[in-house]
């Protein structure tokens, strides 16, 4: 018998729910490598099925296209983006601020950072610099106090952001592109 979701799903050609079948996991977010970005052996550009062991998300946004879809871990803070079936952007909701709340009710994540460190929402703009290197562009917003740093490398890209008090309030990593900020 279709379900509700089924039914939305039908109407909407959006291809099925490809976390259905998956079971929570509380397991500890693995150790982020910084090169070649993965988290543990999940890296940029796999398929979907390699996120399973994240465990089922509290949503899985799908789109018209087939393949393309969002997983919102709200109980580990960060929201995972597929572009035809491959890992294509992490958000890491690590603290307060303009650009990290897009998740209802997440907690905060803390990654890990392979032999360099843990990002929480305490870490200052130094000390993310100390963790991750030296960005290739910093913005800052005069109106509102917020300060984004800019990464990019040939194949990666990443933004992190922090607020007005100067502390880290998310953390973005994405394929390189041409729409890539840095």
């Amino acid at each position: 018998m279709f379900g509700y979701e089924t039914w939305l799903d039908f109407l909407w050609y959006r291809p099925v729910d490809p976390t259905r079948n998956w079971s929570v996991s509380d397991q500890p977010l693995p150790a982020i490598r910084l090169e070649p970005f993965s988290i543990g052996a999940f890296r940029l550009g796999d398929s979907i099925a390699n996120a399973e062991f994240l465990g089922r998300p509290e949503r899985c946004r799908r789109f018209r296209t087939a393949d393309n879809a969002m997983l919102l871990y709200g109980r580990r803070g960060m929201m995972i983006e597929f572009d035809e079936g491959k890992f294509a952007e992490v958000m890491f909701h690590i603290g307060d601020g303009t650009y990290s709340a897009p998740l209802p009710g997440a907690k905060f994540c803390r990654p890990r950072i392979e032999g360099r460190g843990e990002l929480t929402d305490a870490t200052t703009i130094d000390e993310f610099i100390r963790i991750v290197g030296e960005p290739q562009r910093i913005d800052r917003d005069e109106d509102d106090g917020e300060v984004i740093l800019y990464y990019t490398s040939a194949d990666v890209c990443m933004e992190a952001e922090f607020n007005p008090q100067g502390t880290l309030g998310a953390w973005t990593v994405m394929v390189h592109d041409e729409l890539c900020g840095g």
